[in-house]
């Protein structure tokens, strides 16, 4: 405190002598003045030092320099760690280290290292924080470094698989979809993901963390390999590119390889991104590894006008989308003879593989074809015979010629 606050002298009483008590009130009141001043002094002190702050500055939730106006006369100092929060939604936040502050103005800069959320936002309440290690004193460093990578406690290296099964526990991953303009709009929020190596000997994973949102554009005109009005299901990939998440997107239907296990090349996304086995990102891509992070299902009127929004968005977390589109999870057979005729060309427009089993009578030979390739057939003994075949999401389906259909049953 840099003034102290002097004793005031014996208030008056009533009890005094009249000489004696206007001689005391007089030096009473008189030394108020000087009381008032050092009082005010005191206040200030405190206030500067606090550490608690507002501010209306607009800021952007992100890493990096950061810049805002604050309380004036704090005791904010380079090297603290302060959080930077939404005051009408504390799960919005930043921290990061005070790098300078003019306690006149309340101008405070803080590099920001780590993030909650996204969103541009006005108010504010800044904090102190603790700092990512601690030092207990008697039993060393307490110390962790970035989301599964090596833990430091009491001066041993203790590896992510010593951490317990919840730590590790994968989280639904944050996506966004929505059509604007005749175009679709893939986000992938903030997030940290572990990819796979490029080297697809080595197992070690890579964690790149995203620190604010990915977006790809899919363009009026770009199909993805979609039909008019047929449901569609497009996977939603993460791509690792040199340290970069970026947005990725490929129909289901095409049959690509999404267990993660490979590496996958993307091509660039444009008007004429129109093949259903292609893979499209922002700008093309050659052997990064990816993950799934969720799908869209989607139908268009016409194929390659985004008009119509999704009518399901689904981010990935744990088994939820390998479950899902497993063969015979949630499926039952069911009779589908009186909505079925030969020589038609069926569309799978469940998103999930399904089985087809057809018996016929034929005095011919009659095939069944998954996509124009014959998979099935029956020698047209005239006697019933039965055709099987498991048809991929969004594959067609049909059996050629005049036959006379017993039953036609499908597991989907």
């Amino acid at each position: 405190m840099a003034d102290p606050i002097d004793e005031l002298p014996t208030p008056p009483s009533r009890s005094d002598a009249p000489a004696t008590f206007i001689s005391r009130a007089n030096a009473f009141i008189a030394a108020l003045v000087n009381f008032v001043t050092q009082l005010n002094i005191v206040a200030r002190a405190f206030n500067f030092n606090s550490t608690n702050s507002t501010s209306t500055t607009e800021l952007t939730i992100g890493t990096g320099a950061k810049s805002l106006t604050v309380d004036d006369e704090k005791s904010y100092l380079p090297g603290q760690t302060v959080k930077i929060a939404r005051t009408s939604d504390g799960t919005k936040w930043m921290l990061g280290d005070v790098t300078s502050y003019n306690s006149g103005t309340g101008a405070l800069d803080v590099t920001v290292s780590k993030i909650q959320s996204s969103g541009t936002f006005t108010d504010w309440t800044i904090t102190l924080s603790p700092t990512d290690s601690i030092n207990d004193g008697d039993k060393g460093d307490i110390s962790v470094s970035g989301a599964g990578s090596v833990w430091t406690i009491d001066n041993e290296a203790v590896t992510p698989a010593k951490q317990s099964p919840a730590a590790k526990t994968a989280k639904i991953q944050d996506i966004d979809a929505s059509v604007s303009g005749n175009a679709l709009t893939i986000t992938i929020n903030p997030t940290t993901l572990d990819f796979r190596s490029t080297t697809l000997t080595d197992g070690t994973p890579t964690t790149v963390n995203l620190d604010s949102a990915a977006t790809l554009t899919v363009p009026s005109g770009a199909t993805l390999g979609t039909a008019n009005t047929v449901a569609a299901r497009l996977a939603v990939l993460a791509i690792n590119n040199a340290g970069t998440i970026e947005v990725a997107v490929t129909n289901l239907a095409g049959g690509n390889q999404l267990d993660e296990t490979n590496l996958i090349n993307t091509t660039t996304i444009g008007t004429g991104a129109d093949s259903k086995t292609g893979v499209y990102s922002t700008t093309g891509r050659s052997s990064v590894a990816y993950r799934v992070v969720g799908y869209i299902d989607i139908t268009e009127a016409t194929a390659g006008t985004w008009a119509a929004a999704p009518t399901l968005v689904q981010g990935a977390g744990g088994n939820a989308v390998t479950a899902l589109q497993s063969l015979g999870y949630s499926q039952t057979w069911q009779d589908m003879s009186g909505s079925r005729t030969h020589s038609t060309s069926y569309v799978n427009t469940t998103g999930r593989p399904i089985v087809v089993n057809i018996g016929v009578t034929a005095s011919t030979g009659r095939l069944l074809a998954v996509d124009g390739v014959t998979v099935a057939n029956c020698d047209g003994s005239g006697s019933a015979e039965f055709m099987s075949a498991v048809v991929p999401p969004g594959s067609t389906y049909s059996i050629s010629g005049l036959a006379t259909i017993i039953t036609w049953a499908e597991l989907r």
